[in-house]
């Protein structure tokens, strides 16, 4: 069918001259590849952002890329965020505040102090408690009254 046929049925010249250009993607494979491993925690938008930082020495782009193409590249290569165990280090907070940590509830001991101290007999025997009479008995000042009377 010829392109003005084409034309006549609705299809765009444009969409019926258009030749896909072939592209070598083996450097920007490499770099994307250096790029993730000195930086592991690096995702692929900030990836895409160095690789548009890149210049040459004349100053144009290094690579014309958009990040549609750095993202189907990075799951092509099967690049991932590294991710930190979170299981490890939850369990040695736990642990460390378990154990370690001073509580401000057991007056500022260590878990494993507070129970040794609970577990200890008292070293003295109690102090005992001594009332103060207020300093208004006997004396010609009238207690102080409830407002609620």
């Amino acid at each position: 069918m010829t392109v003005s046929g084409q034309c006549e049925i609705g299809m765009h010249r444009g969409s019926w001259r258009y030749q896909r250009r072939e592209r070598n993607e083996g450097a920007l494979r490499a770099r994307l590849h250096q790029l993730a491993a000195a930086r592991p925690r690096f995702g692929y938008r900030r990836l895409y952002i160095f690789l548009r930082r890149e210049k040459r020495e004349d100053g144009t782009l290094q690579w014309r890329v958009n990040h549609k193409r750095v993202y189907r590249l990075y799951r092509e290569e099967g690049l991932a965020v590294q991710r930190r165990p979170r299981r490890e280090v939850i369990e040695a907070w736990r642990v460390d505040y378990n154990t370690v940590r001073p509580h401000s509830s057991l007056r500022y001991l260590t878990p494993e102090e507070f129970a040794a101290n609970a577990a200890a007999p008292p070293a003295s025997p109690p102090t005992p408690v001594v009332s103060i009479a207020p300093t208004w008995e006997g004396s010609e000042v009238q207690e102080p009254r409830s407002a609620n009377l």
